[in-house]
């Protein structure tokens, strides 16, 4: 079994063993739930349809989950179709924090191959089967997430290409901590200090993260991986908290504003329209809100809504049932648009590597409140200042609300009326090559 050498103290130790054997404990239940699927190389070869192909690694089945990473992950597939290249995708059938790599410990994989689902392997038996369909060629290896993952097995698929090259991206901040949100304890940022350091001996993610760190630093040393982010800041934050170094490294957005006529705004007094944009979580800041509309509910300047599928019961705000999927990437901007929204609430506690939500209240129009930690959110403001604010913190954003700058603020950012843009995805999307 995978043994620690390092002595760390009791309360991130008893903790991180917790989590590591509730794990374990979980995924031994499901093990003989799993069936393997028969005749695989035969099924891979009729479902490969092109010379060339990719493989691309996620930490969930992006065929059923829809999410920002998981949508993404389909257009990355339509566009290689469009090449001529077919796309196989990997992703683990037992969820994980960290897959902790022990030789007793069998490891099953998911498989997808152009958008269909194709069956269950084991490592020898995805192995076995990508060997077997030469003559195809396999052009590259993207990894999207590792969550759940056994490294050893990504490492042998990397053999399997020219000079163990793939591309790494930095889809959230899993590759710094297995708590990807930087919550230290689940509750406050932590800025992903040293491994070593007081804050990270006191949380109780302190022991998976050494775990964790060891198992990177080998694989990062083994392999040429081009370093892949989403912004400009969570390249940054990776370089100045990460051990390890990547082969290169770039920014690649996710998708692109493309701007189009202003819509009309509203009168100079009239109530300004605030909206919580995403999940309500704790995380994105939903305590904040809570706290925040039960203080104003009842200002007349301001009226609250809230834009999730979830459920909210709430008479001091109005829920807009809506989520964006791969059949509607525009409903979220619609909805925002269609309720006339003046002010995006994109609390975030963490730091955002990108932030959908941000584009999409970008793209109906709306100024945006956020604080300093909440990653790309806080770093596009602060390069586009007239399109929001920066908080310090939750006083300074009720300070804000009981004074009348938000007023002045939101007044001079229509003044030539309410910005709007389409969002551009794939295929313009560079690809991996």
């Amino acid at each position: 079994m995978f043994q620690a050498i390092w002595q760390v103290p009791k309360m991130a130790d008893v903790y991180g063993k917790m989590n590591i054997r509730r794990d374990r404990a979980y995924s031994k239940k499901l093990l003989s739930q799993i069936r393997l699927t028969g005749r695989l190389p035969e099924t891979l070869q009729e479902c490969l349809i092109h010379d060339e192909f990719v493989i691309s690694i996620n930490h969930s089945d992006y065929t059923k989950v829809v999410a920002g990473v998981e949508i993404m992950i389909m257009d990355e597939e339509i566009a290689y179709n469009s090449r001529k290249i077919s796309y196989l995708n990997i992703f683990p059938i037992l969820e994980s924090k960290l897959r902790l790599v022990s030789d007793d410990e069998p490891f099953y994989v998911g498989i997808n191959c152009n958008g269909k689902r194709i069956g269950v392997a084991d490592t020898e038996g995805l192995l076995s089967a990508i060997d077997a369909l030469f003559p195809a060629k396999l052009q590259r290896v993207i990894i999207h997430h590792t969550k759940g993952f056994d490294l050893a097995l990504i490492a042998k698929l990397l053999a399997k290409t020219p000079e163990r090259k793939a591309r790494f991206w930095l889809h959230d901040n899993f590759s710094l901590c297995p708590n990807y949100t930087l919550l230290r304890n689940d509750i406050k940022y932590c800025g992903a200090p040293d491994v070593d350091s007081y804050a990270c001996r006191t949380c109780k993610y302190g022991h998976m993260r050494k775990l964790q760190q060891q198992l990177f630093a080998q694989f990062f040393k083994d392999n040429k991986l081009e370093i892949a982010a989403p912004s400009k800041f969570t390249l940054n934050l990776w370089i100045a908290k990460s051990a390890f170094k990547g082969h290169s490294a770039k920014v690649i957005p996710h998708l692109r504003l493309s701007w189009r006529d202003r819509l009309p705004a509203h009168e100079v007094g009239t109530t300004k329209r605030i909206g919580f944009v995403g999940y309500p979580v704790y995380w994105k800041g939903w305590e904040t809100w809570l706290r925040l509309v039960g203080k104003y509910f009842t200002d007349d300047r301001y009226r609250f809504f809230c834009f999730t599928s979830w459920g909210i019961p709430s008479e001091r705000m109005t829920q807009v049932d809506v989520s964006v999927s791969r059949e509607s990437r525009m409903s979220m901007v619609e909805a925002l648009v269609h309720n006339k929204i003046d002010v995006a609430f994109l609390w975030s506690l963490c730091p955002e590597t990108f932030s959908f939500t941000l584009y999409e209240s970008i793209a109906a129009g709306c100024f945006v409140l956020t604080n300093r930690d909440s990653g790309n959110i806080g770093a596009y403001v602060k390069e586009n200042p007239d399109q929001g604010f920066v908080l310090r913190d939750e006083g300074g954003l009720f300070s804000l609300f009981s004074g009348d700058s938000l007023e002045v603020a939101v007044t001079n950012y229509q003044r030539s009326g309410k910005a709007r843009a389409d969002l551009v995805f794939l295929p313009e999307f560079e690809l991996s090559t």
